[in-house]
């Protein structure tokens, strides 16, 4: 079996993509089923608004159903699927941008969590997760779309980047920012005391990063890690991204609140009414 083979998910043979094509529910959900619900999730947090994400996922299946013939395998099937998404989030997003920010919205991250444990005892417990959403809320869009698929989704380094339109080192290059910035927004909202950086250490939330994405030598590893035996600072630094990180891969359970079959419906009624059109 190739790799493009394998990449594929069970059932993308050519009569299920005609069915599909046709508009047949069973053959739908059969392509796409297990995908959606991981593609509105990533809309619902790209977008931030549950309608729109609901839009999103349904304007992705109709243009995945309409762009069946041209996947060849070259990326795995949900990578695809991911690019087609994210360029509906695009569109959304810009959309929203030129509208006016609500006064609810704007006040959302100025409500701290009062006598809360400090960012790296709370993020290994569940109750971080709501800061953790609103701390990727906050987030610029590009970082935010590359945590969300790269520590939330799992998807991997090289897949992020494809669906981004980067390449691998300006993705991971972007991911360290993101990592620094989400932890920094954290520990806004969960602890007002400040944080000082030791003289002569260096800049280890980027370094634990690089890491963590395999691109540091096992020389360089060493040294970071005796820095780490004797730095108490930057060791619950780097602690605290490890908390973080994992608190972000806890959200990929979290359930999209449409269910896929309104989805499904809503886009084949779709794609029946362009055919009539035809």
């Amino acid at each position: 079996m190739t790799d493009n083979e394998s990449s594929r998910p069970v059932g993308l043979d050519a009569d299920t993509i005609r069915r599909a094509q046709k508009g047949e529910r069973e053959a739908v959900r059969k392509l796409f089923g297990e995908h959606l619900a991981t593609v509105q999730r990533f809309a619902l947090r790209m977008c931030r608004d549950e309608d729109r994400a609901r839009d999103v996922a349904q304007e992705s299946l109709l243009t995945a159903l309409k762009s069946l013939d041209s996947y060849r395998g070259e990326a795995s099937f949900s990578t695809w699927l991911f690019t087609i998404t994210r360029s509906h989030c695009g569109r959304v997003r810009r959309r929203a941008d030129r509208e006016l920010v609500t006064e609810e919205e704007n006040g959302s991250l100025d409500r701290a969590m009062s006598e809360a444990p400090p960012p790296d005892a709370q993020a290994a417990h569940s109750e971080v997760s709501d800061v953790v959403e609103k701390a990727l809320d906050a987030l610029d869009p590009g970082d935010r779309e590359v945590v969300l698929l790269r520590d939330v989704e799992g998807m991997s380094t090289k897949d992020a980047a494809q669906v981004l339109g980067l390449s691998v080192a300006a993705l991971k290059s972007r991911l360290h920012r993101a990592r620094t910035t989400l932890r920094s927004l954290v520990r806004q909202m969960v602890d007002a005391e400040p944080e000082e950086t030791p003289d002569g250490c260096p800049d280890i939330l980027v370094e634990f990063s690089r890491k963590l994405e395999g691109e540091l030598s096992a020389e360089n590893c060493a040294a970071m890690e005796a820095h780490l035996a004797q730095c108490p600072s930057c060791a619950s630094r780097c602690q605290s991204i490890q908390d973080l990180l994992g608190a972000c891969a806890s959200l990929r359970a979290a359930a999209p609140p449409a269910d896929v079959g309104t989805i499904i419906d809503g886009t084949l009624a779709a794609l029946r009414s362009m055919q009539k059109g035809v």
